[in-house]
């Protein structure tokens, strides 16, 4: 008798090796980023610019990137969430960059997505072939849109789901790689953001975050783990919601935080604390898996490296003194 084909689920789903490795995923990703930061802005760059928030930047953007690309891969194959952390791992990639530039021994100078619509698209059928400066990153944009292609095809074993993937991994790609924020007056921002930071790497810190926290927050609830007690979950929700309010209203008014800006993003840490801590009174129940559970503490520890700074106005503390204010918010 034929034994019936496994779903993408069943196939990631149990095994206790499976399991740990999901929940290491989100710390690896971490040291992995920070490690690769590291590397690119101290020894690969033209000159020693790695601070602070540039490591925080890209861990925030990183996050991100790598969040929508699970969302999407959930969306396409219908695998638990919580099942597909172990791609947390595919940062390896972002190592490509570095190789690249000591092989050709040329510095990087990598950008986000820029200038006017005509260019951008170009740069989004070229894969970045027709913007000179991310020629490094042509190599891992490739990588990882056919590696996520295969994967579909090994799990579904469905050749439409393999390109439905293999699109949305480079429609993600393109769509995190755009200069959405910049400071009043940068070129070709979407968004130009009215703040105090006058540091780019710290407004693209607070403004990734909020990006790598709402997609954690839609990727726990596609799991499931809000199904069971939603009256907990509300009542939790709600208070955080009141909470990240008042927060915003306080430093506004008090003038100690007055652009909005800085108040929403801020505001983010005490509303996931006050979250966690409600849901926690209220329930000994653990309602998510380990590997959210992993997530949910790395994206707070990475909210609480951002916002701490800023609440206290001691984020140009932790930038070098010969660095300079610098307008391309990828340098």
């Amino acid at each position: 008798m034929q034994k019936k084909p496994r779903s993408p689920s069943e196939i990631l789903d149990g095994g206790i090796l499976l399991h740990w490795i999901s929940v290491a995923a989100p710390p690896a990703f971490v040291l992995l980023v920070l490690a690769r930061s590291w590397l690119e802005m101290a020894f690969f760059s033209r000159e020693n610019r790695f601070s602070y928030y540039t490591a925080l930047h890209h861990l925030c953007w990183y996050a991100a990137a790598m969040l929508l690309i699970i969302l999407v891969t959930h969306l396409i194959l219908r695998i638990r969430p919580s099942g597909l952390l172990p791609l947390l791992y595919g940062i390896l990639v972002a190592g490509i960059p570095l190789i690249y530039s000591g092989l050709s021994n040329k510095p990087l100078n990598l950008e986000y997505l820029h200038g006017p619509p005509k260019e951008v698209l170009l740069q989004i059928l070229t894969l970045s072939i027709s913007e000179p400066r991310n020629h490094p990153l042509v190599p891992e944009v490739i990588l990882i849109i056919l590696g996520m292609g295969g994967l579909a095809y090994l799990l579904s074993s469905s050749w439409k789901k393999a390109v439905a993937l293999a699109l949305g991994t480079w429609m993600s790609l393109s769509l995190i790689g755009l200069t959405w924020f910049g400071l009043p007056g940068a070129r070709y921002s979407i968004f130009q953001v009215s703040t105090r930071l006058i540091r780019p790497q710290a407004l693209q810190a607070a403004a990734w975050l909020c990006v790598a926290s709402a997609l954690s927050a839609v990727l726990i609830i596609l799991d499931g783990g809000c199904r069971e007690d939603r009256r907990s979950w509300g009542i939790a929700a709600l208070i955080a919601s009141e909470i990240w309010i008042l927060w915003m209203l306080s430093v506004i008014l008090s003038g100690w935080l007055p652009s909005f800006f800085d108040a929403f993003a801020t505001g983010i840490l005490p509303a996931t604390l006050s979250l966690l801590i409600v849901r926690a009174l209220r329930t000994d129940r653990h309602l998510v898996s380990g590997a959210l559970r992993a997530l949910m503490i790395m994206i707070l520890l990475i909210q609480a490296a951002v916002v701490t700074p800023i609440i206290l106005h001691r984020e140009d503390a932790f930038y070098r003194s010969r660095e300079i204010r610098i307008r391309n918010p990828r340098q």
